[in-house]
């Protein structure tokens, strides 16, 4: 027999920086086909490594559109205006991919993105979207697939005000992610259900890159370097890509700001930021319909804990390179900038990109070998600028023009560099045509320094393999659900009754079925929301990022949690990761303390409501509150919740593919694979 595999998503699933024996896909993959005694068949993507899947880096589960229109160059030399957003930019970047007007077209109305995978996947982009990806993988299966591996949201998330410290506060970014992971995930996941209708669907979750352990002082020379390079969010600014943060990065940076501060609030907003990522994935994902469900439908959290995180020690799970490497001079390797002669002499330094796809990726970034040339004239058209005293004379212009000719003569330029220099010979105003240069040579800068350095913040080979343990672990506990194994820890007797008593008092509704287990048994997301908090006394106005009530969140003796709660905002939702091995026996009560006045609060365990209780209903001793877990779960009207059903329903993807026994542990690592948990 043979298991068919599909992998669908972004520089994650497509295994950035990794060779391709060492991305996660494979190994999950691999190994599950192996345990299933089956051949491994992956659906061949469309690219220029088609063992990979479709999945690119850079990948958006959808296009986004942005104000305005732009005057896109067809292959033909003819113009058609579209509104602005990333089919535009796309288009105008890489207009060589299109052999003709039609195709580009059809590209750029939705209807076939598939040119844009000519583009090797190590360089971010975000065409194909996850979108066309499943699109494209259905038209090429051979047969029915039988596992769908795919991830994407973390390119569609604006978390560019994550790190801002004069950014919103959570609240308002919790927005974003709910939109993607609580929407736009579920819908392109309804998608796949429709094209792969026999699949099991395994969607695999992203992690918080910095955390408490990882280097103040590694973090703050980070910083720094980042904020000499201002081309790198123009061309992030472009959506051209995200690179799993940088764009926080930048955005949170600025000249005159505190880098101290700004790295305490980087971690703070990026350990934040993910853990609501996580919570709305699997709220979304748990509250699918029958229909979308399917065979079965599983969110993979990669459990990445703090030790993992970037500069963190050596158990450390992500790339930490960050400087592009330095290219050999023009004239050798015929411009193409590939790895060799003095390169290799820079990657001693700190920090300098080094991965196992770094010579592939560098020999397929597009005009690389300009960006020398870049550099210079980038140089010279800022260093006009800010003489700030540009003679409007033919004769400047003139100069102007004569110092990009030798550029202009290249046949795959951008449409945006294209457009200033038309501007620069057809009379704009001069300083006008040099900004607008200027921002197209940075963007071009921008793009190719971020793309040299694309496996930064990504998994390493560690990392990878920790993935696929989550995948596989996930793949098992689907297909052999044990009740016992889920109720390990939560009875003390084996009668069919202990176990109901015990499951009721710790809030389990048993209307929605036990397949519901599945979901909660093991607790790896947390979040907290409270209605009808205190307004500000005496109706002073203040700003919520700015003054918080410090509250504390108890769990039972293993889990606890500092909360802040910002003053004058009436509901709050805070979610955490537990950073550690949780079962539901663990969760013994639910204790609030230091939050002040409420109305109500609801809990949620991996996305799924377990508690939702009026502040009455809680016993209050001085400053905490606590409620029982086995207070029957109402709904928004009052009435006990029955109408919306928690139960996976996911039964077995094949009946012969079930023979496993039944599940005695809910990790199982792969062989030889390293294991950083904390104990």
């Amino acid at each position: 027999m043979v298991l068919r595999v599909a992998v669908l998503g972004d520089s994650a699933m497509w295994g950035q920086g990794l060779a391709e024996r060492d991305r996660f896909a494979h190994l999950a993959a691999t190994k599950i086909a192996q345990e299933m005694h089956e051949d491994l068949e992956v659906v061949p993507g469309p690219g220029s490594a088609p063992a990979r899947g479709a999945a690119r880096s850079g990948s958006k589960l959808k296009a986004a559109s942005a104000d305005g229109t732009a005057d896109i160059l067809l292959p033909s030399g003819g113009t058609t205006r579209i509104q602005n957003g990333n089919r535009a930019g796309f288009a105008m970047t890489f207009r060589s991919l299109f052999t003709s007007d039609a195709q580009m077209q059809a590209f750029l109305s939705g209807q076939n993105e598939t040119p844009a995978a000519a583009l090797f996947g190590e360089n971010p982009a975000t065409f194909p979207t996850v979108t066309d990806q499943i699109r494209d993988i259905s038209s090429r299966a051979v047969g029915p697939v039988h596992l769908v591996l795919m991830d994407g949201g973390v390119n569609d998330a604006e978390f560019e005000e994550v790190l801002d410290p004069e950014g919103p506060d959570i609240n308002k970014i919790d927005e974003t992610i709910e939109r993607v992971f609580g929407h736009d995930l579920p819908d392109v996941v309804g998608l796949a259900r429709k094209a792969f209708p026999e699949a099991l669907i395994l969607v695999t979750g992203y992690y918080s890159a910095l955390s408490p352990l990882s280097d103040r002082a590694r973090l703050k020379d980070l910083f720094e370097f980042l904020s000499k390079k201002p081309e790198w969010q123009l061309a992030l600014n472009d959506g051209v890509q995200d690179l799993y943060g940088i764009r926080d990065f930048l955005n949170g940076l600025g000249f005159t700001k505190d880098v101290d501060a700004l790295v305490e609030k980087a971690i703070r907003r990026s350990v934040a930021a993910a853990a609501h990522a996580h919570h709305w994935s699997r709220r979304a994902l748990g509250a699918l319909p029958s229909s979308v469900r399917g065979p079965g439908v599983a969110f993979v959290y990669p459990d990445f804990r703090p030790e993992h995180a970037l500069f963190a020690g050596v158990h450390s799970l992500v790339h930490s390179g960050y400087k592009p490497p330095t290219l050999p001079p023009p004239g050798s390797h015929d411009h193409r900038g590939e790895l060799g002669g003095g390169v290799r002499d820079h990657r001693t330094s700190a920090h300098v990109v080094d991965d196992d796809m770094l010579r592939d990726r560098l020999a397929s970034i597009p005009r690389l070998r300009l960006l020398n040339t870049y550099r210079r004239l980038h140089l010279l058209v800022s260093e006009t600028i800010l003489a700030a005293a540009i003679p409007e004379t033919p004769a400047s212009r003139s100069d102007i023009v004569t110092q990009i000719a030798p550029v202009l003569r290249e046949t795959d330029l951008p449409s945006q560099i294209l457009a200033a220099a038309d501007e620069l010979e057809h009379g704009t105003q001069l300083s006008v045509a040099l900004r607008h240069l200027a921002d197209a040579l940075g963007s071009e800068i921008g793009r190719i320094e971020t793309a040299m350095i694309a496996s930064f913040i990504h998994p390493n080979p560690a990392g990878a393999r920790r993935y696929a343990d989550r995948i596989v672990t996930a793949h098992r506990l689907h297909e052999n659900f044990s009740l016992r194994a889920a109720l390990r820890g939560l009875a003390s007797g084996n009668t069919t009754g202990v176990a109901i008593s015990a499951l009721r008092q710790h809030g389990v509704d048993l209307s929605r079925g036990l397949r519901q287990l599945e979901l909660i048994a093991y607790i790896d997301s947390v979040a907290l929301q409270l209605t009808g908090l205190e307004e500000i006394p005496g109706g002073l106005v203040v700003a919520s990022n700015v003054f918080f009530r410090r509250a504390h969140l108890t769990l039972g003796p293993r889990l606890s949690f500092d909360v802040a709660i910002p003053l004058g905002v009436p509901e709050v939702l805070r979610a955490f990761d537990t950073n550690a091995d949780v079962r539901l026996a663990d969760i013994t009560t639910v204790s609030i303390t230091g939050v002040g006045p409420f109305g109500e609060l609801v809990l949620y365990l991996n996305g799924q409501e377990l508690l939702r209780a009026p502040r009455a209903a809680g016993k209050e001793v001085h400053d905490t509150v606590t409620f029982r877990l086995d207070v029957p779960v109402r709904d928004h009207r009052g009435g006990h919740a029955t109408a919306r059903d928690h139960r996976s329903g996911q039964g077995r993807v094949r009946d012969h593919r079930s023979g496993q026994g039944p599940v005695r542990d809910h990790r199982g690592e792969l062989p030889g694979a390293s294991d950083h948990r904390t104990h």
